[in-house]
């Protein structure tokens, strides 16, 4: 008996197996899609690659290392050395860092009456200019309290010089300080970098033969196949030739807009028929026989009418709709290379 749902009339039992069949057929495209894509035939290539440079970046290493190991080894001494040498002033620069310490705790106090004093400075020329004014809005009063506000006024003006002095006094001996403790501890933390930058060399040689190494487990779990594809380790990498003077991405001129597909070598013609726009409407046919290009500049006058007198008319005269190639946004020494060019056929 037929399973039917009374209330849909569906096959049930029809629907899941033609969602098991899909489903099926869905899994198979994925997994095949996945294996294409891992078994691409230009990866061995990759592969033998990174073993040629984990084999150079070993080679660098161990060179480096020949070089490194005893520098760092002497380099250590030294630092032993240095080290050993300091803290022989250890005193010394406990002195020197109890200066620094009381040079800007003073520098701190100091300028914050500099900060204070400043404010004062603001008011007590507020009141100078208010006792000024007052003084000239009424008549025959005195000048005492004018006299007063400007005298606490140019007393707050020379607390506030005397200030920033001892500010920069403080500031100027705690750089003193400073400096003279940075001397004495200037060759350990010179040689320390020393160090540390030998250090990081090595860090860097053992991170290239880590990347190159392909039976390395990261490298080996990131080349699983749905791994890999969402982000492959191994990868087409597009080299700028330095010398190149224009960046010509030819990948985004159409395939039918390229040279190469009406005129391949070696002799430089399809010999197929292509309508480039070149009809007159006089022409039955707006296809016309792909010319061959060897002595072309020898071969005046061009098009199927011959109404092209010059190869650079070809593309300022008769293509303005970019039909003959895509030429409406070549310049002018850009033109006249593809004819140059033309001449060495």
């Amino acid at each position: 008996m037929k399973a039917i749902d009374p209330e849909t009339h569906y096959n049930i039992i029809g629907l899941h197996r033609q969602m098991f069949f899909w489903s099926a057929l869905l899994l198979v495209t994925v997994v095949w899609m996945f294996w294409a894509d891992y078994d691409r035939e230009w990866k061995k290539y990759q592969v033998e690659f990174l073993d040629k440079e984990h084999q150079k970046a070993q080679d660098a290493k161990k060179q480096a290392s020949g070089t490194i190991d005893p520098e760092m080894a002497s380099l250590q001494t030294q630092l032993a050395d240095a080290e050993g040498a300091l803290k022989l002033k250890q005193d010394e620069l406990t002195k020197l860092a109890k200066e620094i310490d009381t040079h800007e705790a003073l520098r701190f106090r100091k300028n914050g009456e500099f900060l204070d004093a400043d404010q004062q400075v603001k008011s007590a020329k507020y009141f100078w200019d208010e006792a000024e004014h007052e003084l000239l809005q009424a008549k025959g009063a005195s000048r005492a309290h004018a006299d007063a506000a400007k005298e606490k006024y140019d007393l707050w003006v020379k607390t506030l010089g005397d200030l920033k002095v001892e500010v920069e006094e403080a500031q100027a001996a705690k750089d003193v300080a400073s400096a003279q403790k940075k001397a004495l501890e200037k060759p350990v933390l010179d040689l320390k970098d020393k160090i540390d930058a030998l250090a990081l060399a090595l860090a860097k040689l053992d991170k290239r033969v880590q990347d190159t190494d392909n039976e390395y487990w990261a490298n080996r779990v990131r080349r699983i196949p749905f791994v890999e594809m969402l982000n492959p380790d191994i990868k087409i990498k597009q080299v700028q030739v330095d010398s190149l003077l224009d960046d010509y991405y030819f990948a985004k001129v159409p395939h039918v807009d390229r040279c190469i597909t009406c005129h391949p070598p070696p002799k430089f013609t399809s010999q197929r028929k292509f309508d480039v726009g070149s009809s007159s409407p006089t022409d039955d046919n707006k296809e016309f026989d792909t010319p061959q290009l060897l002595n072309v500049y020898q071969s005046a006058p061009y098009l199927h009418d011959g109404k092209a007198t010059t190869l650079e008319e070809i593309w300022t005269r008769f293509n303005a709709r970019d039909t003959h190639g895509i030429s409406v946004d070549l310049s002018k020494a850009d033109l006249n290379d593809l004819i140059e060019y033309l001449k060495t056929l």
